[in-house]
């Protein structure tokens, strides 16, 4: 009987042991689900969920989505442990041949460049035979393989450069006379500045005389005036606005243009008088303000006095100056025209290897509110410098050449 009773109590005792063992040794597993075909991302989710490790690769299958799963690794219906390892392709954009743009007008080349996937992030101008909006170059060039989100560059004529005209020497020369000569030569845009006391007529002019320029440049000329035609601008700098008005108003002035500024480190009004010097009576004068400006009804100006308007304690002085005996080339800082600033060139050979012993062309372009024009454009000798000054208004951008190549391009400072 006992023995019986110890046989019975081993063998529950391996019983046991062998469910225990089982259990130890039975596997998790879970079939893996479809994923072919969805966003790498949602796929990716879906997996994770059910306890698998993820891992990616990129795989290029023709017509297949882009950023969608391609294959994946084991395949689906597999019964795996959970916790192993799905690998997934990730299909790339598919590549094409980049289009050839050249000779095609510049959006129609835009297009075709973006139906390739690639799109135009940088444009260059040339002046070319072709007409202007004609591509010229690209890069990249054509054949070669673009992919989605590829950039590209295009060089897009101008069209001919303009044809050029010598300015004639109109120095010495009445205004009236000098502007009705620019007018039968072609040149439109023309204007006449009086910027200092003498016999009249005009003592500088911008550009050069003999400088072959398109007919499209301003030709400006800085003429002399007698006294009875002459008004001392009053110092008005410092003063308030409506202050500055009525000093301005009671020489024969009027208000020009108003420019504001926001310095808190200098006292509020009047900063700064364009021109500062002399002018005719009746003229505009352009006044920075510093701070801000409110609606005012400038007054008008006082009519001129008796034997001229020249006034102020320069007026002696101005009106017995001699002429001098040759004429001034360089415009005086007053005579720049309102609304433009003087930039200086400046530029010598010396400083560049290349250039040293040899003459060379010297040009510079200048884009600004008023148009894309030449300002300086002349052929210079063996180590010859240039030592010049040119006009622009409003944000504007300077393109300086030597033989033709560009060398600098800048935007000059806009107060």
């Amino acid at each position: 009987m006992r023995a019986l009773l110890s046989l019975g109590l081993l063998l529950a005792l391996a019983g046991l042991i062998a469910l225990s063992a089982a259990r130890y040794l039975q596997v998790d597993e879970v079939v893996i689900p479809d994923v072919l075909g969805q966003e790498a991302a949602h796929a990716t989710r879906t997996l994770e969920a059910l306890g698998f490790a993820v891992s990616t690769y990129t795989e290029t299958v023709p017509d297949a989505l882009a950023g969608g799963v391609v294959s994946q690794t084991p395949d689906a219906g597999t019964a795996v442990r959970r916790g192993r390892s799905v690998s997934l392709g990730i299909g790339a954009a598919e590549r094409g041949d980049v289009p050839d743009v050249v000779g095609a007008p510049q959006e129609a080349a835009e297009t075709l460049l973006a139906e390739a996937g690639l799109t135009v992030t940088e444009l260059r101008y040339r002046h070319a035979p072709e007409a202007a909006g004609t591509v010229l170059e690209q890069l990249p060039a054509a054949g070669g393989a673009a992919s989605a989100h590829d950039t590209a560059s295009l060089v897009v004529s101008r069209g001919p450069e303009p044809p050029t005209v010598a300015v004639p020497n109109l120095v010495g020369r009445r205004a009236a006379p000098a502007r009705d000569e620019l007018l039968a030569l072609g040149f439109r845009r023309i204007e006449v500045i009086p910027s200092r006391l003498g016999p009249p007529g005009v003592h500088a002019q911008l550009p050069a005389a003999g400088e072959r320029v398109p007919l499209s440049t301003q030709v400006t000329l800085y003429t002399s005036v007698s006294n009875p035609q002459v008004v001392r601008v009053p110092n008005v700098v410092g003063l308030p606005l409506e202050a500055a008005a009525r000093r301005l108003s009671a020489a024969g002035l009027r208000v020009g243009p108003l420019q504001t500024s926001f310095d808190p480190s200098r006292p509020r009004g009047v900063t700064a008088v364009t021109p500062s010097d002399y002018t005719l009576w009746g003229s505009p004068v352009a006044l920075t303000v510093n701070g801000e400006v409110t609606a005012f009804e400038a007054p008008e100006p006082a009519p001129p006095p008796r034997g001229g308007p020249l006034q102020g304690p320069r007026a002696d002085t101005a009106a017995g100056a001699a002429a001098p005996d040759a004429p001034d080339q360089t415009p005086p800082e007053a005579a720049v025209p309102i609304g433009g600033r003087a930039i200086p060139i400046e530029y010598d050979p010396a400083n560049y290897g290349f250039l040293r012993g040899r003459a060379y062309a010297f040009r510079v372009e200048i884009t600004d509110e008023q148009g894309e024009r030449v300002a300086i454009d002349r052929q210079m000798g063996p180590d010859e410098p240039v030592s010049d000054t040119v006009v622009v208004f409003g944000e504007a951008e300077l393109r300086m050449y030597i033989d033709g190549q560009i060398i600098l391009a800048y935007n000059p400072p806009n107060p």
